[in-house]
């Protein structure tokens, strides 16, 4: 996952580790910390798939290392975008660094990003209303438990909306991409 946001960073041009660092610390939902145990490690393997090149910057008397991204990465980055997104804990992980880098990739992948993302919204909104409606029912039929139904309620309102919201940005960009092609 982590080699899709690094890739797509690259795309812009060189960066130094630190600032990679930086860079995808402030990409993750939420924001967290992420050690150079798993930074450097990670941009060795890209390094040894030559995804990317790394070059050691002295003039700062640091040694930082710069990263460069390789034809063979941009194609490998190409190829992590266009993989379906599996159905598991990572998921929204996974569509939140794909989604920022639609500006990176042509209309037609594009467009196949955000099929892929409304259905997978369009199934999570399905999930989430037929709960609601079930919950709904509880608090009417077990009103000793209708409080704790009614702050489970309130917070599936809140995800209905958010995926509501998720699909209304889909066909944004969707239309935006269709008026660039007229």
């Amino acid at each position: 996952m982590y080699e899709l946001l690094i890739l797509g960073t690259l795309l812009t041009g060189p960066k130094s580790g630190y600032l990679l660092q930086h860079i995808l610390e402030n990409s993750l939902v939420p924001p967290r910390k992420l050690s150079n145990s798993i930074l450097y490690p990670l941009l060795d393997k890209l390094e040894q798939n030559g995804w990317i090149q790394l070059e050691t910057n002295d003039q700062d008397g640091r040694g930082a290392k710069i990263a460069h991204l390789t034809a063979a990465g941009e194609a490998h980055f190409h190829e992590l975008l266009t993989q379906p997104v599996k159905a598991d804990a990572k998921r929204d992980d996974w569509f939140n660094y794909k989604l920022r880098n639609l500006g990176a990739v042509d209309s037609e992948t594009r467009e196949t990003l955000l099929d892929e993302f409304e259905i997978v919204v369009q199934q999570d909104l399905v999930n989430l209303t037929h709960v609601h409606e079930e919950l709904t029912g509880f608090e009417q039929t077990q009103p000793e438990f209708a409080k704790h139904f009614a702050g489970v309620v309130a917070y599936l309102d809140l995800l209905i909306a958010t995926a509501q919201t998720k699909l209304t940005w889909v066909t944004q960009q969707k239309e935006n991409l269709h008026d660039t092609h007229k």
